[in-house]
C-alpha cells in the first residue's frame, strides 16, 4: 500500500528526557503552571511581567535558553495571550517556530481570519468540551464577529 514508507522504532525514553530538559529550561526563565503534555506548557506572567514588551523579551529567552540547553534542534511556537485557550490558538498560528501576542483589541480581527477557522480551533483547543455543537460551552458553529467579541470581552 505505501512501498515508499520508512518505519523506524519509536524512543520514548528519549521523549522523556527532552521533555524534562525543555520544562527545566522554561523554568530557569519564567515559573511553568502548568505542563499540558510532553510537547506543550503554560507559564503565567503576572506582576510587571504582563506588559507586551517585557513578555515578548521572556519568551525569545526562553527560545535561547531551549536552544542552548536541550539543542539547536528544539524549536518552539510561543503564544501569548489574556488566558490559556488563546495562547494555544496564538502559538498555532505562526508554526513551526513563531512567537505570536494576541492582545484583547487585536483578537476578534486575528481570530477571525484564521484558517481552519476559528470553530475548528477552539475543537481542537478543547476538544473534550467540543464534542458536539449541543454539549459545548464555546460557539464552535457560527464563529461571527460579535460572538467572538462577546466570548472573549472585546467591544
Amino acid at each position: 500500500m505505501c512501498p515508499e514508507i520508512t518505519l523506524i522504532v519509536g524512543k520514548h525514553e528519549m521523549y522523556v528526557d527532552f521533555h524534562h530538559r525543555a520544562v527545566a529550561a522554561v523554568e530557569r526563565i519564567a515559573p511553568v503552571r502548568q505542563v499540558m503534555s510532553i510537547d506543550e506548557m503554560e507559564c503565567e506572567l503576572t506582576g510587571s511581567w504582563r506588559g507586551r514588551e517585557k513578555a515578548e523579551r521572556i519568551a525569545m529567552q526562553i527560545k535561547q535558553e531551549l536552544q542552548s540547553t536541550v539543542g539547536t534542534c528544539m524549536r518552539c511556537s510561543i503564544g501569548i495571550a489574556p488566558n490559556t485557550m488563546l495562547g494555544k490558538l496564538a502559538s498555532d498560528m505562526q508554526k513551526p517556530n513563531g512567537l505570536t501576542v494576541l492582545e484583547l483589541l487585536d483578537i476578534p480581527g486575528k481570530i477571525l481570519h484564521l484558517n481552519p477557522p476559528p470553530s475548528a480551533a477552539l475543537v481542537r483547543a478543547s476538544n473534550a468540551a467540543c464534542r458536539s455543537p449541543t454539549s459545548s460551552p464555546w460557539p464552535i458553529c457560527t464563529p461571527r464577529r460579535a460572538m467572538c467579541c462577546t466570548a472573549f470581552g472585546v467591544e
